[in-house]
């Protein structure tokens, strides 16, 4: 039974052929590069069954191989052509292959310097009466073509050349048969060439540049022609995505070659087993043989004595039959083995390609891992740059605020003074007319000083009819003139101060305005939230000093004393003076309560609001907070996930090169083992022969005693003396110097 399991003959299937020994009928030169060689080129790549058809079909390249050498020896008899000669027929031939119509060549990338940087390619160069290329070519702008399909073709072929490197066997490794004749012949059916695809354009405007067409018509050639140039490039675009697909696909090919070579190895090792079983049950075999050749010639020397040693014949006979039974037994046991190796490569190859996988896998989520980690990275940077804006903003705004503030509170204290001043002086001027009993019942502050002046002028006029008191007259003008500069003065401070507070009102407005505007970003903020308290603490402290101030001032207004005024005569005026002084202190005293009301809700809008940005700055923080004791603790598990598929990627790694470390050193020793094998195998081949011829021999003899006896003494001495001329016999050991045998084939019917 055959001891091969492989579905491909190789050489290790035929006795006594060795690998160092090239094949019979590898051609010297590759074929020549036809369409169809190189079709079956492509094919053999492009697609998935053409490594397989090619393994399977070496006899059908061989018979290709014969038919295109008988084909080779024919000849084209051209005279016989219509035509009449091979020049026109070569010239029919040159007219069908002229390029396309547009003036470029059938290879556009020639001219893709050209198109590119604006310069003559070196065959415009070197022919520069024919640089007149059309006005499309020079019209195009930048653009990158497709690849050559030269080129491509030139590429694919160094591809077949790498991918059939991957089979070439090591120099001391003897190589399978169908893989021999795959290097050179391919049996492909398939090919897509760019250099078969004409490019039907419309022809140049140097060809249909006659003086009968007008600029219209030359405007719209110009135009098509451009379409269709376009349109060109389009399709030329999809060949190279469709290449770049093919590429795709041998590169998947070449993946799955690779495996098969893994498979031909596992393949190798099964067998060199295999054969090392082999070589056992030869040295048996061997010995069976020497045992029935000692048998048979035991057999030979018995058979003329007596005819009981048929019966030892047929003993023999059966021990025989028992031998090769148990050699098939044997047989069976060494092709179960083979088949539970198979199954355990192909369990182990299963495991390879799912730990591969793993790999990929593990790869593909660590790079996720590490574009996480990139983006959690960009955005704490944006948000930080951000709070960094916002706090450098909040400063700028707490630095202009505060001179503001303290302007504002310096106004309040001096218009807090000046109309504590004026209600002193308006208490002065009621009580003088109270003194000079002026009514002052429902009357202004004005009123009761014009009442005042017009009492003055009687008292003037009554001192002049009577005579009396001008001392008191004098003293009281006095006062009068004093109180009304006063009055004056103090007038014109509370307008300054007026218009002073209105302009602290209005930037206190302005200011107001700006934060309004950055409350939006206020909600982000994350930071300055124990500056922010410190500053509402010392806020809160103001307001506390302010309203004790405030106190202290109404206090000391309602204990201040009433000057003391010169005694008057006349109690009634002085009365009056005194309820006018009264009345204008309760004017006064309400205005005052009714500003400092104003600024007191103005105040407390405004710490609200800054109570609320700073509760949502607060939130704000605690979030940003959050998310960054968030995005550090992923950060630390994502590297920490890093690392450890980074140690397994190592370990992995290690693994795969100790592993390929051991398949080349038992690449190298099974090499040297075959061929050693092999050196062994044509020993015992050329022994076998050896032995083979000298049994063929003994046998003939045997059968030419059987058939024809043997020769008697008168015969020998004759053929010894005619130098022996037997039938067709020969001689054996030291019987053939003597005489011959002779023997009768059995079909021949001699006359």
């Amino acid at each position: 039974m055959p001891i091969h399991t492989s579905p491909f003959p190789t050489t290790h299937d035929t006795i006594g052929a060795s690998t160092l020994s090239s094949p019979a009928r590898v051609p010297s030169s590759p074929p020549s590069p036809s369409p169809q060689s190189r079709r079956n080129i492509d094919n053999g790549h492009g697609s998935s069954n053409g490594a397989n058809n090619q393994l399977t079909s070496a006899s059908n390249g061989v018979a290709a191989i014969d038919l295109d050498k008988r084909l080779s020896q024919y000849t084209v008899d051209w005279t016989k052509f219509p035509g009449g000669s091979k020049e026109k027929v070569e010239d029919v031939f040159e007219d069908e292959d002229q390029g396309p119509e547009f003036g470029g060549p059938e290879d556009f990338t020639l001219n893709l310097e050209k198109y590119l940087k604006g310069t003559a390619s070196p065959e415009d160069r070197k022919q520069p009466d024919e640089d007149d290329t059309d006005p499309e070519e020079d019209a195009l702008p930048d653009y990158s073509p497709s690849p050559s399909p030269r080129v491509r073709h030139h590429h694919s072929q160094n591809q077949e050349e790498v991918e059939e490197s991957e089979f070439g066997p090591p120099v001391d490794m003897s190589t399978p048969s169908h893989l021999m004749w795959r290097k050179n012949y391919s049996s492909g059916k398939e090919e897509t060439r760019l250099e078969d695809i004409e490019e039907s354009l419309p022809s140049s405007p140097e060809k249909d540049n006659s003086p009968s067409k007008n600029g219209d018509e030359n405007d719209m050639e110009e135009s098509r022609t451009y379409t269709t140039i376009f349109r060109e490039i389009e399709d030329l675009q999809k060949q190279r995505r469709d290449w770049d697909e093919k590429i795709k696909e041998n590169e998947s090919q070449l993946a799955s070659a690779r495996d098969e070579i893994e498979h031909l190895r596992a393949e190798l090792r099964r067998k060199d087993t295999l054969l090392s079983e082999a070589s056992d049950r030869l040295g048996e075999e061997g010995m069976l043989r020497e045992q029935l050749k000692a048998l048979k010639l035991k057999a030979d020397e018995k058979a003329t004595s007596s005819g009981d040693d048929s019966e030892n014949i047929a003993k023999l006979q059966e021990e025989l039959r028992d031998a090769r039974e148990q050699l098939e037994k044997r047989d069976e046991a060494l092709e179960d083995g083979g088949t539970k190796l198979r199954e355990l490569t192909a369990s182990s190859e299963l495991q390879l390609r799912q730990k591969n996988t793993e790999i990929d896998d593990l790869k593909a989520h660590i790079d996720e891992k590490e574009l996480q980690i990139a983006e959690t990275d960009e955005e704490l940077t944006e948000v930080q740059r951000q709070y960094e804006a916002l706090k450098g903003r909040i400063e700028s705004l707490e630095m202009r605020n505060s001179p503001l503030e303290e302007k504002n509170i310096l106004l309040e204290k001096e218009l807090s003074s000046v109309r504590a001043e004026l209600a002193s002086q308006r208490n002065a001027v009621l009580t003088m007319a109270v003194d000079l009993s002026v009514e002052i019942d429902g009357k202004d502050y004005h009123d009761v000083i014009r009442s005042l002046q017009l009492q003055l002028k009687e008292m003037k006029e009554s001192s002049h009819n009577h005579g009396k008191s001008t001392q008191v007259e004098e003293e009281l003008q006095s006062k009068l003139d004093q109180a009304q500069s006063a009055l004056q003065r103090t007038v014109s401070e509370k307008e300054a101060a007026e218009t002073e507070w209105q302009r602290s009102k209005d930037l206190l407005v302005e200011t107001r305005s700006l934060i309004t505007t950055i409350e939006g970003e206020n909600t982000r903020l994350a930071a300055r939230i124990q500056e922010l308290n410190s500053n509402f603490a010392k806020v809160r402290e103001e307001v506390d000093r302010l309203k004790e101030q405030h106190r202290q001032e109404l206090a000391s207004i309602n204990v201040q004393p009433t000057p003391v005024q010169p005694a008057i005569n006349n109690p009634d005026r002085m009365n009056e003076l005194r309820e006018a002084h009264r009345l204008e202190i309760q004017n006064l005293r309400e205005i005052n309560t009714n500003t400092i009301n104003d600024l007191r809700t103005s105040y407390n809008d405004t710490i609200q609001h800054l109570r609320a940005v700073l509760s949502t700055s607060e939130k704000r923080a605690t979030s940003l907070h959050n998310q960054l004791l968030s995005t550090q603790a992923t950060i630390t598990t994502q590297s920490n996930e890093i690392n450890v598929l980074k140690s397994e990627i190592e370990q992995l790694q290690s693994t795969l090169a100790l592993k390929e470390e051991t398949s080349a050193e038992m690449d190298k020793m099974i090499a040297k083992s075959i061929e050693k094998r092999e050196r062994e195998w044509e020993r015992k081949t050329e022994l076998l022969l050896k032995e083979r011829d000298k049994m063929g021999k003994a046998l003939m003899w045997a059968w030419g005693e059987k058939e024809v006896g043997k020769p008697s003494s008168a015969e020998r001495t004759k053929s010894r003396e005619n130098g022996g001329g037997g039938v067709s016999g020969d001689g054996s050991g030291p019987e053939e110097k003597k005489a011959r045998q002779g023997y009768r084939y059995k079909y021949v019917v001699r006359s």
